[in-house]
């Protein structure tokens, strides 16, 4: 994943999954289909450990390699990153106490407005 932040700012955390029985932890591989991705439990339990985290704001760029296990937290409203991925066709894995969803939610009228006019700044669309 190769992601420039064009506006606010975004925390980035690097981590690593530990295996432990004993852990409530659960991983998922991922798989695609229609656009939606479907998690199945792959029957490991453990933990999370970070590794690192790093900020990056507007201006700035930053690299993340396939297979690494990677969280994301918007500092400011509005986030805007430009990212461009590659799958290389490693498995992808996810974790959880339980087989659920990302919650997201729309951007509002005021954001998307605002979004838009970063895009068209650095020459990203055309209007």
């Amino acid at each position: 994943m190769d992601s420039n932040v064009l506006a606010g700012s975004i925390k980035n955390y690097i981590a690593e999954f530990v295996p432990d029985r004993e852990a409530n932890l659960k991983e998922f591989s991922v798989t695609y289909d229609d656009g939606r991705s479907i998690l199945h439990e792959t029957g490991r339990l453990g933990a999370i450990s970070e590794v690192v985290n790093f900020t990056c704001g507007a201006g700035q760029h930053y690299f993340i390699k396939a297979g690494t296990i990677h969280r994301a937290k918007n500092m400011d409203s509005p986030c805007v990153t430009h990212v461009r991925m590659r799958h290389q066709g490693q498995k992808i894995f996810s974790y959880g106490s339980e087989e659920s969803p990302f919650l997201r939610r729309q951007v509002s009228d005021t954001e998307s407005s605002e979004i838009f006019e970063i895009l068209r700044e650095n020459d990203l669309i055309a209007f």
